[in-house]
């Protein structure tokens, strides 16, 4: 039984960052408070696998809700963007707030594909690159207009830079502790922008 470090920190820091969140009273906008309910998911995902690693047992049915999780977490963070660009838009310009839940229809499809272990990384690792990829469009615009937002950008870059490692470089366990740290600092980065009481009016 070994402890799994990097997923250790990665839990610790989402479950800090989303008691900031919540203690900043971010909930009061619909983007912030599903971004927040996406930080703590993830840092129970991080720690349920730093519990397997430790118990170095994984059922089908833990795997599943595993997948499960990080599902979620990415389909949230579609609906908060989705929610950063309505509120974006004049009241009379605005699509219904329904349409920002698009993205969870991912989640009664997931049983289906619960046991294609090629298309369940698919589905998560294109939901993932499309929330990087929005974030990184609208929170580039919004910082041509806002300078405060350029932390955001930062903080997007990070996330997409542990995406790559993620996904796309082939690195063992050198890549876990990058990976790790790109994802922490994209967090503080994030927070860092709503901790600031002169960033969070504009951006809620």
């Amino acid at each position: 039984m070994t402890l799994d470090w990097p997923s250790l920190i990665a839990a610790v820091a989402s479950i800090v960052v989303s008691v900031v969140l919540f203690r900043l009273d971010v909930l009061k906008s619909a983007s912030t408070a599903f971004a927040t309910i996406a930080v703590l998911l993830a840092g129970f995902g991080y720690l349920f696998d730093a519990i397997v690693a430790f118990l170095e047992f994984m059922s089908p049915i833990m795997q599943a809700a595993s997948d499960l999780v990080w599902l979620t977490v990415a389909a949230l963070l579609l609906v908060s963007l989705a929610n950063f660009l309505r509120d974006d838009k004049p009241p009379f310009a605005r699509y219904p707030f329904v349409f920002t839940l698009l993205p969870l229809i991912v989640l009664p499809v997931y049983p289906f594909i619960a046991d294609t272990v090629v298309i369940k990384a698919w589905i998560l690792g294109l939901y993932q690159f499309g929330a990087l990829s929005i974030a990184l469009l609208l929170f580039s615009l919004m910082a041509s207009k806002n300078k405060s937002v350029r932390l955001l950008v930062l903080a997007v870059l990070s996330f997409g830079l542990a995406w790559i490692v993620r996904w796309v470089v082939d690195m063992p366990q050198a890549g876990r502790w990058v990976y790790t740290m790109m994802v922490v600092t994209g967090m503080i980065l994030a927070t860092k922008t709503f901790y600031d009481k002169t960033t969070i009016k504009p951006l809620t």
